[in-house]
């Protein structure tokens, strides 16, 4: 039995292993698994509710769910298949083997970082192709960040394979650098200037922060304009004073011809004062542009 010799049941050359106890048997696959998990760089938080959380230690972005022997296990990095052996109880202790065959392990990372670097490389063809500035500069950008996931997934491997880890990392690094020199050169010349009508500066400066944000930059002397339009209709009944604002939002070059644009009438929204009605409006407009500007003008 594997409880007798877990070398022997689950060979290290063949698996990775760890055994769990508790009082129960959920509570020793949960320690089979956090220990399991500490091998691949992950950390687990064990909910009754739903099962298991894995969160990557060193900030992955992109959640995987894996599910094996009722098991729900969701992680930022990659957590191959587990499979658990058969419950061994000792007294009122609990005991079970959590393993992942590393042959299975070694497919997996290998095939996700193939998969990754290879719509990397579409992206990147893409960037160096595109003839539209801002979609250029976005594709540099996703395919970096792409590359920057893939090295988690690269580091994971090469402690099971170095040897087919080394010629994707390499792979890797050349996509990044042609990513980064795209970047580079793209945001030399995608410099904007944020103007606005009919805007308090929350507008204004909430769209300045969310082109920073996306890796632009602004300041008086760029060479692409973001205008902001915004205006409001009022009318008023019984129950209050109204606004209602509307808004439009373009990058434009400095010949006047619009890249791309962001139309957006929103609500009214009332007070018991007009300059209160205004003052919601304005908050509502910031709120909007927050969370659609971005995917709207920036694709």
């Amino acid at each position: 039995m594997w409880f007798r010799s877990r070398t022997f049941a689950y060979p290290e050359n063949e698996f990775v292993s760890a055994v769990g106890s508790g009082g129960s048997e959920q509570e020793a696959r949960n320690d089979a698994l956090s220990s399991l998990c500490v091998y691949f760089g992950v950390t687990v938080d064990v909910k009754k509710s739903s099962g298991f959380s894995a969160v990557e230690k060193n900030g992955g972005t992109a959640k995987q769910k894996f599910f094996s022997s009722n098991i729900d296990v969701e992680s930022q990095n990659i957590l191959p298949a587990v499979e658990f052996s058969e419950l061994f109880q000792s007294d009122d202790r609990f005991f079970i083997c959590a393993y992942i065959k590393k042959s299975n392990a070694i497919n997996e990372f290998r095939s996700r970082a193939e998969n990754n670097l290879s719509k990397a490389e579409f992206l990147v063809t893409g960037a160096e192709n595109d003839t539209n500035k801002i979609k250029s500069f976005r594709n540099a950008r996703d395919a970096e960040k792409n590359c920057t996931e893939t090295e988690l997934i690269l580091g994971e491997l090469s402690v099971l394979d170095f040897e087919s880890s080394s010629a994707l990392v390499k792979k890797m690094h050349q996509i990044k650098e042609n990513a980064g020199k795209i970047i580079s050169e793209k945001r030399k010349e995608l410099v904007f200037v944020v103007v606005a009508d009919g805007d308090d500066g929350s507008a204004a400066s909430a769209v300045k922060e969310i082109a920073e944000k996306e890796g632009f930059l602004c300041n008086k002397n760029g060479n692409y304009t973001i205008s902001i339009s915004i205006s409001f209709q009022e009318s008023s009944n019984n129950v209050g004073i109204f606004v209602k604002p509307s808004f439009d939002v373009a990058i434009s070059d400095f010949e006047g011809n619009v890249i791309s644009s962001y139309t957006k009438s929103l609500p009214k929204f009332g007070h018991r004062t007009l300059e209160a009605a205004y003052s919601k409006a304005r908050v509502e407009i910031v709120k909007d542009l927050r969370a659609n500007l971005a995917c709207e003008i920036f694709e």
